[in-house]
């Protein structure tokens, strides 16, 4: 809650010049970032991590892109008095979801699956299977295609830090 308060404040404020305030909205999401994920986690593990975790990036994507169309379009209308509170609004927003989740589930390990709730699940359902014994063996070839094409991709942007390494 610190962390998405601090960037509530800053971010405003820092689009007015004020560089020690981006410092501290940096600080605002490296504090609040390791607690979203956990949260995160918790609070996906009955549709699965990996879609809730997608579902999340989506809507950060569209924020990314929808968020600042918005505030240039509400300055270029009718100044900056209206971009910084538009800005505003999704930040209070997401307090005010905080407060109400913070006290509806004080404790989101409820989400998570017991050791004994997996144990029982193990147990029911036989021996260790193939994919527990090889967990990489049941990809497939689309996978390993996928991930090789990737890898060589991506090589391509090496940053200029690492490129201006010495050999």
């Amino acid at each position: 809650m610190a962390g998405y308060g601090l960037t509530v404040v800053t971010v405003p404020v820092e689009l007015a010049g004020a560089c020690a305030l981006a410092v501290a909205e940096r600080v605002g999401k490296a504090t609040r970032s390791p607690a979203k994920d956990t949260l995160l986690s918790h609070a996906g593990n009955s549709m699965g991590r990996g879609t809730a975790f997608a579902v999340h990036e989506a809507l950060d994507q569209t924020g990314a892109l929808a968020g600042p169309l918005l505030v240039a379009a509400a300055v270029a209308w009718h100044g900056y008095g209206l971009g910084f509170a538009i800005l505003a609004v999704p930040g209070l927003a997401v307090l005010v979801v905080l407060v109400w989740l913070a006290r509806r589930v004080p404790d989101p390990r409820v989400y998570e699956d017991t050791a004994e709730q997996i144990q029982a699940e193990a147990s029911t359902t036989g021996s260790e299977t193939e994919r527990d014994r090889a967990p990489l063996a049941g990809l497939g070839r689309v996978f390993w295609r996928y991930a090789v094409l990737s890898a060589l991709m991506m090589a391509g942007f090496a940053t200029f830090g690492l490129a201006a390494l010495p050999p």
